[in-house]
């Protein structure tokens, strides 16, 4: 294999790393915001008909909401990393090209 396809596969595994760790900080921030849904139980109160459901209990002043600027960093990635992969595969294009050009020459 020659260099510049080398650099082109490398960039596309470089790629897709990144894809993947900017995937899994998406569904850390996924998770973090979005609470899980507690099943009912018996000591969960019930709506009568005809009467609203109570109201959750107040949260604690210090609870925030989690940020988002995890979510837009991992966004900036992914599209660094399709730029990555696109790139390599350009690379190992143009070489291959370049090498079908030489052997069209020399035969």
């Amino acid at each position: 294999m020659d260099a510049v396809s080398a650099s082109g596969l490398f960039a596309i595994r470089s790629g897709f790393a990144r894809l993947g760790a900017a995937a899994g900080q998406v569904a850390a921030v996924r998770t973090s915001t979005i609470p899980a849904a507690s099943p009912q139980d018996a000591t969960t109160p019930r709506a009568v008909a005809g009467q609203r459901p109570a109201p959750p209990p107040p949260a604690d002043p210090g609870d925030r909401a989690p940020s988002s600027s995890g979510y837009v960093e991992a966004s900036v990635d992914m599209i660094r990393a399709e730029t990555e992969v696109r790139m390599g595969a350009a690379l190992i294009k143009t070489a291959d090209d370049m090498t079908r050009t030489l052997l069209d020459i020399k035969v």
